[in-house]
């Protein structure tokens, strides 16, 4: 397991800094932590943001549309 510095943004600013990371290139799993101070809608938003977004522009699968 690689430990990570966080990573907090847009969307498209998380994909750069984890694409500009050659360990990312050789995994094949993301960890997404949440805070815990945030609302169900906050945690709802990153995780659709991380499934629609960011894993895609990885080369990972997103959700199944079915």
């Amino acid at each position: 397991m690689l430990i990570a510095p966080d990573i907090v943004g847009p969307s498209d600013e998380i994909v750069e800094r984890l694409l500009a990371d050659a360990a990312v290139q050789e995994v094949c799993e993301l960890r997404t932590e949440l805070p815990y101070e945030f609302g169900h809608q906050d945690y709802e938003q990153i995780l659709h943001d991380v499934a629609h977004y960011v894993a895609p522009r990885l080369g990972w699968p997103g959700p199944d549309p079915h």
